[in-house]
């Protein structure tokens, strides 16, 4: 991102827009069993099992001259949903 802000040095300009994009997919997980409690001078216990929760898509948009920086989140990843 720094090479991006020292690599444009005219100021912001809404016919010439500075855009980046990027993706990314999360899978939601959750606990089948809760978690012990910390004893002292114990690490905390987590059971290995998960139940999975789905997944999520996450699209962010950064402008970085206008110091602008949506970011969408959504069940699927479609055509629609990128642009």
């Amino acid at each position: 991102m720094e090479d991006v802000l020292e690599g444009s040095p005219l100021p912001s300009d809404p016919a010439y827009l500075v855009v980046c994009m990027d993706e990314s997919s999360k899978q939601l997980i959750g606990e089948v069993v809760e978690p012990l409690p910390c004893e002292s001078g114990q690490p905390k216990r987590i059971e290995d099992e998960y139940v999975r929760n789905g997944g999520a898509e996450i699209f962010v948009e950064a402008e970085p001259l206008a110091g602008r920086r949506p970011v969408a989140v959504t069940e699927r990843r479609t055509r629609r949903d990128w642009a």
